[in-house]
């Protein structure tokens, strides 16, 4: 990959954000993998999927953008397609308090100090602890709020998340950097066959391991009829 260029408004935001790219190669993560634009440091793209759950290997993207203020300031978190969260909103970024057209992350992390006691963001922060703790965030089964209660995963609407994850994905996964399982669990030349994971199988074209496909048959529980039973129940 061509080394990436900086419009960074600063030279600690440059040596930071050069910082975390060294440890983002450091230490690869199996889930996550992330690059900056390759003539924007401060501009990142991320592939990532859940551990485990009803969206594990499911190929996700976002982007995070980095002020010239960073690490000062946080950055900025904007997901290509819309996972059912009760912290995930479309065209309205709460951290940065203004509307904008996407789907944004409600995250006390990603809230400058401006936010007072709301803000939980630290210059400590590296794009590594980023990474980790927004998925973590995004597909925990219980989401710590503001005011010191958790408030359960949302369940409805997973199978259009999957489908419009995976769509996006085989349309624009080649903009983005491959997971280490694109590579490495990928069918042989001469087999277009399937991978399971748990709960989830997918097909991967061996011509190009960027394309990958929800088997017909692995999707999330169907709803219950009855109204006092939730998916998967």
């Amino acid at each position: 990959m061509a080394a990436a260029t900086t419009r960074c408004g600063n030279h600690e935001c440059l040596r930071r954000l050069s910082r975390d790219l060294r440890e983002v190669q450091a230490n690869p993560l199996s889930t996550i993998a992330a690059a900056p634009h390759e003539d924007n440091l401060q501009t990142w793209r991320v592939t990532f999927t859940a551990p485990d759950g009803v969206y594990e290997g499911v190929p996700f993207h976002m982007s995070i953008n980095f002020p010239g203020s960073y690490p000062r300031d946080p950055p900025r978190v904007r997901l290509c397609t819309l996972i059912p969260h009760p912290n995930v909103f479309e065209n309205y970024d709460f951290n940065a308090d203004c509307s904008e057209d996407g789907v944004w992350l409600c995250l006390n992390m990603l809230r400058s100090a401006s936010h007072g006691s709301y803000s939980g963001w630290s210059g400590a922060y590296s794009m590594h602890s980023i990474l980790v703790q927004l998925q973590s965030f995004l597909f925990a089964e219980n989401i710590d709020q503001d005011y010191g209660y958790a408030t359960a995963a949302e369940t409805d609407g997973c199978d259009y998340a999957i489908d419009t994850a995976i769509e996006f994905h085989k349309k624009h996964g080649h903009e983005y950097p491959p997971l280490v399982t694109d590579l490495t669990l990928r069918p042989p030349g001469w087999l277009s066959g399937f991978l399971s994971s748990r709960r989830r199988v997918f097909w991967f074209n061996p011509d190009n391991p960027r394309d990958v496909r929800l088997a017909s048959s692995a999707r999330c529980p169907t709803q219950s009829t009855d109204h006092g039973r939730k998916r998967g129940t």
